[in-house]
């Protein structure tokens, strides 16, 4: 009876302890589906982020993260996907809570520091950056690439840039009566201003440095500024030697679609060693890309000429102009040009001023190798003067074509060798305005940023 009675007594405790097994059991087998379901997500997160299904990637990545607010890949992988999705402040604290756990995951900081990049937070970039140098087991490969855009961010960070070109070489020119051949230069208004008397040749010398400055105040407005000077020394013809300078101030702002330019510039002009001409013109510009190959621009020229002896060449000038750059992949950088445009006369009666022109180019720069570029231009141009003639009894016309050819061989980094020939040929409805003539040339051309 008694043992009965104890048998009895125990069956709640027994039961207890069978209902307490079987939790046990339950437990532990939902933990194992709980493991598999997240093994399982985890897997098609990560297929999806590198198949670049970011979005999807991106959500499941954040399932996860809220099931493990520490777990290091799933933080990982949700700011990789969020900096894929342009969440960059979101990809920042998922890479964030990484470093608080462990504030040497160079990997994490690597990311981090390439989100502040693309936020154009270039302090904080270059921070983080300088933080993963220090970490003494890194890949040679990404230590290299760590330091080259650490080398970028200090030059995007800088302000003022300098660049400078120099050129010396020698010319030869078969009819100095005429227009002279200048590199990196353009002397306005020569065309119909110092033809004189018979044709003769001379040997030319030839410097020209030039010094240019870009000044960024923001990353969608910039400065940029230039000094040329020219010196060409005509070999037993001191009367034709030229000194000239020039100077280019142009504001410039930048968009992602545009770019508008407002150039100022001022020549100066010494022929025979006497002050001869003096130029400054207004040239606002608007480039567009057009396309992945065709660049445009669009520009409208006005200024004045004024001679220093002789006040009745003065004129006031007007230019329309067009220009496209084409890259071809086949046949190298194409740029061609129509500009329109018009010289008025201030004052007096000379009736070699007023006139209108027209003004189309052909350009080529074509990789012959990897020494050698080849380079090629056609010019035509046409003046259509005013005033009749007295002489003649008639409106002079003039036609002027240039072609030239030229070859460039780099010699060192900041060295190049250019050889070239032009040729030159002028009608006129008037004969004593004709004229032809080639020119020869070798130059050495020395380009150099001095930073």
């Amino acid at each position: 009876m008694k043992k009965s009675v104890v048998i009895y007594s125990l069956v709640p405790f027994i039961c207890l302890s069978s209902f307490a097994n079987e939790s046990v059991f339950n437990k532990k087998e939902s933990s194992s589906l709980v493991v598999s379901s997240t093994k399982k997500l985890y897997d098609v997160a990560l297929k999806n982020f590198r198949q670049k299904n970011y979005e999807k990637a991106y959500e499941q990545f954040n399932t996860l993260f809220l099931s493990s607010m520490q777990d290091v890949l799933y933080n990982f992988y949700l700011g990789r996907s969020a900096y894929e999705l342009g969440k960059y402040e979101f990809a920042l604290s998922a890479y964030d809570r990484i470093l608080i756990v462990n504030p040497n995951n160079s990997r994490a900081r690597l990311e981090m520091a390439q989100t502040y990049f693309k936020m154009k937070l270039f302090t904080q970039s270059l921070k983080e950056f300088n933080r993963v140098l220090e970490d003494k087991n890194l890949p040679v490969v990404v230590q290299k690439r760590v330091n080259e855009k650490v080398d970028y961010i200090k030059k995007l960070q800088k302000k003022s840039f300098f660049n400078a070109t120099a050129v010396a070489g020698i010319l030869y020119d078969s009819n100095i009566n005429s227009t002279p051949e200048v590199d990196f230069f353009y002397l306005d208004n020569f065309d119909n201003k110092i033809q004189t008397g018979e044709k003769k040749s001379a040997t030319i010398y030839q410097v020209v440095g030039q010094l240019n400055n870009t000044y960024k105040y923001s990353d969608n407005f910039i400065l940029n500024s230039s000094a040329t000077a020219v010196l060409m020394k005509y070999n037993n013809h001191k009367e034709k030697d030229i000194h000239a300078l020039s100077l280019n101030i142009s504001p410039t702002y930048l968009s992602k679609e545009y770019k508008l330019e407002l150039p100022i510039l001022f020549d100066k002009v010494n022929l025979g060693h006497e002050s001869y001409q003096n130029n400054i013109y207004l040239n606002p510009k608007y480039t567009t890309i057009l396309n992945s190959e065709v660049l445009y621009t669009l520009g409208l020229k006005a200024g004045r000429v004024s001679f220093v002896k002789d006040e009745e060449r003065d004129a006031n000038i007007f230019e329309l102009q067009n220009s496209a750059k084409y890259a071809s992949s086949n046949y190298g950088l194409f740029s061609f040009g129509l500009n329109l445009g018009e010289e008025r006369r201030i004052r007096g009666n000379r009736i070699d001023v007023n006139y209108k022109y027209m003004n189309t180019y052909l350009n080529n720069v074509y990789e012959l190798s990897e020494d050698y570029l080849l380079q090629t231009s056609l010019n035509y141009k046409e003046y259509l003067y005013k005033d009749t003639n007295a002489s003649f009894q008639s409106r002079k016309r003039d036609k002027k074509m240039d072609a030239s050819i030229a070859i460039i061989k780099p010699l060192k980094k900041d060295l190049h060798l250019n050889l070239g020939g032009s040729y030159t040929k002028k009608d006129s409805s008037h004969a004593s305005s004709e004229y032809n003539k080639h020119t020869m040339k070798a130059n050495l051309i020395w380009n150099v940023n001095l930073d």
